[in-house]
């Protein structure tokens, strides 16, 4: 048995793949249906809809076959999605690629196969509609047109999936933002205009104005914030938090968060201390990067005063660690929640949106990490969270 070459473009072939997200998926009957048809059209007992990601081919449906999966070192169809045409094996005893190959010597017995690529929009092969029978034989001319018509149908079925997960996002987008606008936008902007109506109606002097600028600056910096995390998570949302990975300097983008916010973190007396070595790269999605360690400094920041705050890696985390005021127990179990997010205000009294840390939990989700919080009141806060 020979196993197929791995293409050249697998990786954004498979990230093509993962787009539908329809890789160990519930049965559908549309499939089934289409692979019923391809069996009968082809006269062959098994047909299937494959998908073949890094490690294995999944069964989308099949007829005639039991299990739903192969190593993908044992899939005919991994030879299919190496060219955009039919592959056709006539008669696998005269093959060198599969002598020896455990679903020729044992069941299911192959000894013909035919699969028709399945060819995304983007030119990506995702897997194949293939037919199977156990003597030697060949498509007819009508029998090779109708699988190729029938794939283009499953490629249909599949765009027809993403559509309605991109529809279902929007609305929960949609229902988001205006919760998010209605609820959280409406306060800081009430509380700048009541300060301007206040330096409009009082003659006030230089010195009571001064008094009013620290008010003003809060709700300017929380309205600000609000309206940055606001726009980041809904321009992923409408990217369906597509993951645009390349290597990434962590020390550098943690440094250009402390450089960006010097001012913040001099109001408040703390000191910020970057332990990221020079060398330290990671795979990832900048923008979501840059967005989580921004926010969790920034978080930290806001509740902490006079004391230091701290980034590390090490064994395959970052921390962020504050000497400040903690964090209750009972607020423990909803830092990550988007239904039950709330802002408390920072040790200067800073308000918040409350949507920073859901946001960073769903980016380290999209990156294959986990998030989570170390806390105690007055003892401080860390928060750790993986990658991948």
């Amino acid at each position: 048995m020979i196993p197929a070459p791995i293409p050249s473009n697998d990786l954004d072939r498979i990230n093509a793949l993962n787009e539908y997200d329809i890789m160990d998926s519930e049965p559908e009957s549309d499939y089934d249906s289409i692979v019923d048809l391809a069996s009968k059209i082809c006269e062959a007992p098994i047909s299937l809809v494959t998908l073949v990601n890094e490690d294995r081919q999944w069964y989308k449906a099949k007829t005639g076959i039991d299990g739903h999966e192969t190593p993908r070192e044992e899939a005919f169809c991994a030879y299919t999605i190496l060219d955009n045409e039919l592959f056709e094996v006539e008669d696998t005893f005269f093959d060198e690629r599969f002598l020896q190959h455990p679903g020729v010597d044992g069941d299911p017995f192959i000894r013909f196969y035919a699969g028709m690529p399945l060819r995304s929009p983007s030119g990506y092969n995702l897997g194949s509609l293939c037919v199977i029978d156990r003597v030697p034989r060949k498509l007819t001319e009508f029998q090779k047109n109708a699988l190729r018509t029938l794939s283009q149908h499953v490629i249909k079925l599949f765009e027809l999936r993403r559509k309605n997960r991109e529809l279902k996002l929007l609305q929960v987008t949609q229902s988001r933002m205006m919760s998010i606008i209605g609820h959280d936008l409406r306060s800081p902007i009430a509380s700048i205009n009541a300060l301007f109506e206040i330096l409009d109606e009082y003659d006030m002097s230089m010195e009571e104005l001064k008094k009013l600028l620290p008010d003003i600056r809060k709700s300017a910096e929380s309205t600000g914030e609000l309206v940055i995390n606001l726009l980041d998570w809904a321009q992923s949302q409408m990217a369906g938090l597509k993951i645009n990975k390349s290597s990434l300097p962590i020390r550098y983008i943690v440094q250009s968060v402390i450089d960006d916010n010097e001012r913040i973190f001099t109001r408040k007396s703390n000191t910020i201390v970057n332990q990221v070595t020079d060398d330290l790269h990671v795979i990832g999605d900048r923008r979501m990067i840059e967005f989580i360690f921004r926010n969790l400094i920034l978080n930290a920041n806001k509740f902490t005063s006079d004391g230091t705050i701290t980034i590390r890696y090490e064994n395959g985390t970052f921390s962020i660690t504050d000497t400040g005021i903690g964090i209750p127990e009972s607020r423990m179990k909803d830092l990550f929640s988007w239904d039950h997010r709330m802002s408390t205000p920072g040790t200067n009294d800073e308000k918040g949106s409350g949507l920073g840390l859901p946001m960073c939990h769903e980016f380290v989700n999209a990156h294959g990490g986990r998030i989570w919080v170390e806390s105690a009141v007055g003892a401080g806060t860390t928060i750790r969270f993986t990658l991948s």
